[in-house]
């Protein structure tokens, strides 16, 4: 008998406890609530857009550069779209400079629609970057460019394209990363000397790792 009043107790105890989360929304402290609270809030995280101004270099990225005003046009060769954002559905840009700007860091970023998109920009440029040997900028006095084959820097990336310019005093290296339906196109400069690889490939890399991010 002192069992089965124990158990009428425990009965009565679990009634009113149902009771209590029934009266004044008591769903909320249901199972199957708080999972489809998680999910939902999980939801909202995951989808919150990439700005491209996210996905830019940063100060600390470049020892020795400051963060400067936009310079000049960058040489395109051979009629390729290099740099070019038209067609993107966000951009944004930054540019870096040493001590007298004698090199120069420019970088764009764009979003596209879709992985394919963005793979067609990238495959263009493969293919228009090395059209030519030479080629004239007419932005300001002219100047004949040299276009030279350039070793991609070895970065993660799903496209890497890379082509070199030369005049008597002026050096470009020009690169595009492509990550998913993020393309980065990084204009490195500088006056008198080729660009130098080690810089080439510690610039890239960091881009690399933020156009993934």
């Amino acid at each position: 008998m002192a069992n089965l009043g124990r158990i009428g107790a425990s009965a009565v105890a679990a009634g009113l406890i149902l009771a209590s989360c029934s009266s004044g929304g008591g769903s909320k402290a249901t199972g199957s609530s708080t999972t489809a609270a998680s999910i939902s809030s999980s939801s909202v995280a995951t989808t919150i857009p990439v700005t491209p101004s996210a996905l830019l270099l940063g100060g600390n990225d470049l020892a020795g550069y400051s963060t400067a005003s936009q310079p000049g046009p960058t040489p395109i060769p051979c009629g390729s779209h290099f740099g070019d954002p038209s067609t993107s559905s966000a951009e944004a840009a930054v540019a870096f400079a040493t001590a007298g700007t004698q090199q120069t860091v420019k970088e764009t970023v764009a979003l596209y629609p879709s992985t394919a998109a963005a793979s067609m920009i990238a495959a263009s440029f493969r293919t228009a970057g090395v059209s030519c040997a030479q080629f004239d900028d007419t932005n300001g006095p002219t100047t004949t460019y040299q276009v030279r084959t350039l070793t991609a820097p070895a970065v993660t990336a799903d496209d890497v394209v890379a082509v070199s310019l030369a005049s008597p005093a002026h050096f470009y290296d020009l690169v595009l990363l492509r990550s998913g339906a993020r393309v980065a196109w990084l204009a490195l400069s500088q006056i008198g000397n080729p660009v130098d690889p080690a810089v080439l490939n510690s610039v890239a890399s960091a881009a690399a790792a933020h156009l993934a991010g």
